[in-house]
């Protein structure tokens, strides 16, 4: 399946087996991968996003992921949680599961998240934990 936003290059998803309800354009999805390459909207050097299953509409207004939700960026980062919901109104990306983030020099983790597509921020909230590692010597 391929998406194409307003600006930026199109979006592609990948799935083992997706099911199509005509009467009420949903969809549902296992084994899903989806690519968003850099854009305006996708910073990070792009991104890749995984899970085992997922729902949603044809009409792109919300989509929901089930089970071990990954996402791996161009600039190294890797964040993991348990399901996600995406809602196009707001154009947010949220969890009522723990997220765990680990890139390069940082870790981050919170109880719940809110991940805000246009201006590429992330809140977090209840007991939220970061942490700093130095650059090895050398890659400055």
């Amino acid at each position: 399946m391929r998406h194409y936003p307003k600006d930026g290059p199109p979006r592609v998803a990948h799935a083992s087996s997706v099911t199509f309800d005509r009467e009420t354009s949903q969809l549902q999805a296992d084994e899903i991968t989806a690519e968003m390459p850099p854009s305006p909207e996708v910073g990070r050097g792009g991104a890749t996003l995984s899970a085992p299953s997922g729902a949603g509409d044809v009409h792109g207004q919300r989509a929901e992921a089930f089970g071990k939700l990954m996402v791996r960026t161009g600039a190294g980062d890797r964040g993991e949680t348990e399901g996600a919901v995406w809602d196009a109104a707001s154009d947010v990306l949220s969890g009522e599961s723990p997220l765990h983030v680990r890139g390069p020099g940082y870790s981050i983790d919170g109880e719940t998240f809110r991940f805000h597509m246009g201006d590429q921020r992330l809140e977090l909230g209840g007991g939220v934990k970061a942490g700093t590692r130095p650059a090895p010597k050398g890659t400055r």
